[in-house]
């Protein structure tokens, strides 16, 4: 069953408390990172939170700051990450779908099956952690306009990573996973800027592409990696 929600509800938890007032014994927000990128996989993370009353002085912090993680600071995010990542009431998973499997199955499909992967992460960290938790009484909350090959109850949340604060929490968990793989690329990949772009097509990837040519983590179905790619084949 997927539904689809699109009004702006201004407690932080509401979407949550909505469905697990539903039946659903757990609200697991998902979300993506870098679906747009030329290089690199496309993350994605789950989270939930199973304690929408905690007070101390590191969830109020969450509770103030956690946004879209476009909206954040590097640092900002960074910090949040290590706060999120490290309570025993915040169940997560990040997962991530290769730039050869982008390319085989198309970003939407990779996307989707990052998303799942995830879920199956947060499901296993919660296996040994939270025993209490159970994926069969768990609800998705997707950002986006699409659902997931599940049999879980899921919504589809247009503009969640704005809307939804578990989803939020996601996109934190997601973005910063990717930037640090990339911030690595830097050190594999010299002179392609992978630490300062992430991996998009700016004017510095471009050059580079074009000067140093296609690595194995580019997207080859992605213009104007494809045309080089071509380029390369015919050559």
């Amino acid at each position: 069953m997927i539904g689809l929600f699109t009004k702006m509800i201004h407690d932080r938890f509401q979407y949550e408390k909505n469905v697990l007032s539903g039946g659903a014994g757990f609200a697991i927000g998902i979300d993506e990172a870098g679906r747009g990128p030329l290089a690199g996989p496309v993350f994605a993370a789950a989270v939930c939170f199973t304690d929408f009353n905690a007070r101390d002085p590191v969830f109020c912090r969450l509770l103030e700051k956690v946004r879209d993680s476009k909206q954040l600071s590097a640092s900002t995010r960074q910090e949040l990450f290590v706060d999120l990542t490290n309570r025993g009431d915040i169940l997560w998973g990040c997962a991530s779908a290769s730039s050869e499997t982008i390319d085989r199955i198309n970003i939407l499909e990779a996307t989707k099956l990052a998303m799942l992967k995830a879920v199956g992460c947060l499901a296993e960290r919660a296996a040994k952690n939270y025993p209490a938790f159970n994926l069969d009484r768990s609800c998705l909350v997707i950002d986006g306009n699409f659902g997931l090959k599940s049999s879980l109850l899921q919504f589809s949340v247009i503009s969640g990573d704005r809307l939804v604060f578990s989803i939020s929490a996601a996109s934190i968990i997601a973005k910063v996973s990717r930037d640090r793989l990339m911030e690595a690329y830097e050190t594999e990949y010299p002179g392609y800027g992978f630490s300062k772009h992430k991996g998009y097509g700016t004017k510095q990837h471009f050059q580079a592409l074009k000067t140093l040519g296609v690595l194995p983590v580019h997207r080859k179905t992605f213009a104007p990696v494809a045309r080089l790619w071509d380029n390369l084949k015919k050559d």
